[in-house]
């Protein structure tokens, strides 16, 4: 009898890590810091240098998230991660900063654009699809990254004709290993401002994502027919409504790196995890197989099919809950609430 399938996990400590183990298990995983009562309890507290709380209730999540969000700006020790990629750029924004930015890229996302932009996802998950070859093995994850990195150049650029998708995938690799991670000096409450060794280590990977974007906006900017409506068509003509102010040229590379990194690595992961919880659990995996063969009679999907495939969507949004693309968010908070 085979043993039963036990989905891969982060270790979860049920005693308090002292400041240096968690700032050890943090640069290993950072999934390993969430007290095993987080799993559990709506909320849990605790302190190391500051007090802190773990939240893990969808109210309290809208309470942070949205009703009260001006109370809650984002973690430092996050910005200081992302800052060398992305400066001040939407993600790390906050306040009136954020929200003009956000302004800005809005309407790419309307359902409209999303629905226009289904084509280009389709081709994309037939070349993907006729690289898995029936039987063998494959490392998936790489496949995957490959095939979003070419959905999210074609939504943000309109083609990937500056990118070399090995370089800039393996430059994101190595800045998440360096820059990317929480520092012991994080731990150790040493002010944000002194550099980190990762960010000493993180410069070669920088200039290489930095760079490609650049080159991509330079081009598209001598282009006597550019296309319109797609990401970087309204970044260039992104304007606050109330003062009329544009993106800076460092603002718009690092904007448009923000999309194109986060944009393709979220969705390759959600996917990749997906289909290794399908790999490894044979009904589920025939049951998605049967709704797919029912719905698409051996073509790729469309827009219009996911409504017709439930329990793929459930499968997806299961993959999700166990394994979050982005799995904590960090803010800071100013003032008393409840």
């Amino acid at each position: 009898m085979n043993a039963p399938f036990i989905p891969a996990a982060a270790p979860v400590h049920r005693r308090r890590l002292s400041r240096i183990e968690t700032a050890l298990v943090a640069r290993r995983n950072v999934l390993e810091i969430i007290p095993a009562l987080s799993y559990r309890q709506p909320i849990v507290s605790g302190e190391m240098l500051i007090r802190w709380h773990m939240l893990a209730d969808p109210g309290g999540m809208k309470r942070v998230m949205l009703d009260n969000v001006a109370n809650y700006p984002k973690s430092e020790i996050m910005r200081r991660m992302l800052r060398p990629a992305i400066g001040e750029s939407l993600f790390n924004a906050d306040g009136p900063e954020w929200k003009w930015q956000r302004q800005a890229v809005a309407p790419v996302f309307t359902h409209r654009n999303v629905v226009a932009l289904a084509p280009a996802m389709t081709a994309t998950a037939e070349r993907a699809a006729q690289k898995l070859m029936p039987g063998g093995r494959t490392e998936l994850v790489s496949h995957m990254l490959t095939a979003t990195f070419d959905v999210i150049c074609d939504v943000a650029l309109s083609g990937r004709d500056h990118f070399d998708a090995t370089a800039f995938g393996a430059a994101i690799t190595r800045y998440f290993q360096t820059v990317g991670r929480a520092s012991l000096l994080d731990f150790l409450g040493v002010p944000p401002w002194f550099p980190r060794p990762g960010e000493l280590l993180a410069g070669a990977a920088v200039n290489t994502m930095l760079g490609m974007v650049a080159q991509a906006i330079e081009a598209r900017r001598k282009e006597t027919n550019p296309p319109a409506d797609d990401l970087l068509d309204h970044m260039l003509s992104a304007q606050d409504p109330e003062t009329g102010r544009r993106m800076s040229p460092d603002l718009l590379v690092r904007n448009m790196q923000f999309f194109i990194v986060a944009g393709h690595e979220t969705t390759a992961l959600a996917i990749s995890w997906a289909l290794y919880l399908l790999a490894n659990t044979p009904e589920a995996q025939e049951r998605a197989r049967a709704e797919a063969t029912a719905q698409l009679h051996g073509r790729a999907a469309t827009a219009v099919d996911p409504d017709a495939m439930p329990f793929i969507e459930q499968v997806l949004e299961e993959s999700m809950r166990l394994y979050p693309p982005v799995g904590l968010l960090a803010r800071n908070v100013v003032a008393e609430d409840e």
